[in-house]
């Protein structure tokens, strides 16, 4: 290939993504007149990651987060823009996508062509510090403009809020700081005004919750833990059925239950005075939903109007990846008892 060549196809590469303007998104823009486009979407996005990338979870190299977000949507040029709450379209979403990144990117020089494919399979993939980031970006970005314009589409079309956790259930693994400000500057008011429909709250759990949150981590234990403690579980479930046990636990812990609609409880977290987390349990129906990190967060939040400085828990081998992508260090292996056997945890800690 020539020089001449080489640059011709970058030129007309150049030209191809134009039609990224094109594509519309199902944000509106602060004016709440029109929708907005995947290159706004994407030029934002770029500009935040300049304003916003000390509040990564991790040390980041900020130009390939730059990179990562400037050509994160150019592949719906040829797959269009999938809709976050279109389930019937998140089916196929991801073989669209990558037949239209297949298309899009051979038309480069192959060595740039290789270099942005990499950057979109990194950022696909979530495994890298700059892909987690960029994507809570991707997710705060709209929650902003969603704040803007007072919940617009979210009134227009019922939105939850429910759906809008299951769609943020990972945005704190890239800045877990961005997504408190967004549950508590862009979501919590809109729920007050009646723009998203409050469908799960959160309470104060109180004595009289026991046996329902006793039959939660029974059912928790055993068919979700069962996983890493095939051994261990029934002892582990049997630990809620000890008389007392659960009285002795609400003397000394604040508890906070996360309910639906109905008033039924989904989950539920326990955290002492001194930013002790002792529990931390959503019911096997709303896994991956984004009920942990919304007890999480409670109880963070909980811990320091008590005026606790850190985070310390005992955790276990199911949950250590999700305590570890959003922010918590583990200090120590050990063996802790359950009623009568020990099964392995890990003392993890944050600071607040």
């Amino acid at each position: 290939m020539t020089d001449n060549e080489r640059l011709g196809r970058i030129v007309d590469f150049c030209r191809l993504i134009d039609k990224e303007k094109f594509i519309q998104r199902r944000t509106y823009l602060t004016d709440g007149k029109r929708l907005e486009n995947d290159a706004e979407h994407a030029w934002h996005m770029a500009v935040m990651a300049l304003l916003l990338s000390e509040y990564s979870n991790e040390p980041i190299d900020l130009l390939k987060v730059v990179s990562i977000v400037l050509i994160h949507d150019l592949v719906e040029v040829y797959a269009g823009d999938t809709f976050a709450y279109d389930t019937e379209g998140l089916k196929t979403q991801k073989e669209r996508e990558n037949a239209a990144a297949e298309k899009l990117f051979s038309a480069l020089p192959e060595d740039l062509a290789i270099k942005f494919r990499s950057l979109w399979d990194e950022f696909e993939a979530w495994e890298t510090p700059e892909a987690r980031f960029a994507h809570s970006l991707d997710n705060f970005q709209p929650l902003m403009l969603q704040a803007a314009t007072d919940g617009l589409s979210w009134a227009k079309e019922g939105r939850t809020f429910s759906q809008v956790l299951k769609r943020n259930s990972r945005s704190a693994e890239g800045s877990k700081p961005l997504w408190d400000y967004s549950l508590d500057n862009f979501i919590r008011p809109q729920i007050k005004k009646g723009h998203l429909a409050e469908d799960i709250r959160t309470r104060r759990a109180e004595l009289k919750d026991i046996q329902e949150l006793n039959s939660l981590f029974k059912s928790t234990v055993l068919t979700v833990n069962v996983q890493d403690y095939a051994a261990e579980v029934a002892d582990w479930a049997s630990c809620g059925d000890i008389p007392g046990h659960w009285e002795e636990l609400f003397s000394h812990l604040h508890f906070i239950a996360a309910t639906d609609c109905k008033g039924g409880i989904i989950g539920f977290s326990a955290v002492s005075r001194d930013g002790y987390l002792h529990s931390l349990f959503v019911h096997k129906d709303w896994q991956s939903k984004g009920i942990g990190t919304l007890l999480l967060s409670e109880a963070e939040k909980t811990a320091i109007t008590y005026g606790a400085r850190q985070m310390t828990s005992d955790v276990s081998i199911t949950a250590r990846p999700f305590f570890e992508k959003r922010g918590y260090t583990m200090t120590k292996e050990q063996k802790a008892k359950a009623n009568r056997l020990h099964l392995t945890n890990y003392r993890m800690e944050k600071t607040l």
